[in-house]
């Protein structure tokens, strides 16, 4: 299994447009992920501007390139970058493993980027929402406990933020609550 994370900056001023896009693309991608693949998304907000990161699985470099190619060449999905176009901040959209993709090589490096500690994730969503801690003391309790975020960066609220919203659709019974603090 090999994994490319895309990443573009957006401007989040507008998130509930942001967020509509962003499903409306994942979507779309979704739906036409090779076989034993998939594509998902999270994003982070940082008041007027966002990251948001897509995560594209294929069982080899060969079907995620044949993947990539096939994208641009659909009307539908021309039409979708065009719609979302307005929302990208200039030169800030990269392929993390555009390169070697191109070049068929096989990446040197780890490329599962951007996963969370199943442990730390399920640990934040109980101190949140059975314990009802802050994004702040959450943060801090991760890192005491000697949680590392995939960045192996230091825990802040909006990690632990970010997190949640990442990981929502793996705890339903949580989803009344969530939808509170993302659904806005």
């Amino acid at each position: 299994m090999v994994r490319m994370i895309r990443k573009a900056q957006v401007d989040s001023s507008d998130v509930a447009r942001v967020r509509e896009w962003i499903r409306a693309y994942t979507a779309h991608m979704a739906e036409r992920a090779p076989a034993g693949g998939a594509v998902t998304a999270w994003m982070e907000a940082y008041g007027a501007y966002g990251v948001v990161y897509w995560m594209i699985d294929a069982p080899d470099l060969g079907t995620l390139d044949a993947f990539l190619d096939t994208l641009p060449a659909e009307q539908s999905y021309r039409d979708i970058l065009k719609a979302g176009s307005e929302l990208f901040v200039s030169g800030q959209t990269r392929d993390t493993l555009l390169k070697e993709v191109e070049t068929g090589k096989t990446p040197a490096r780890k490329v599962e980027l951007g996963i969370h500690d199943p442990k730390a994730v399920e640990l934040a969503f109980d101190l949140r929402f059975k314990h009802g801690l802050s994004y702040w003391k959450i943060a801090a309790m991760l890192e005491e406990q000697g949680f590392e975020t995939p960045r192996k960066a230091k825990w802040h609220d909006s990690t632990v933020r970010s997190l949640l919203e990442k990981y929502r659709n793996d705890f339903p019974q949580y989803e009344e609550q969530l939808a509170k603090l993302f659904d806005k």
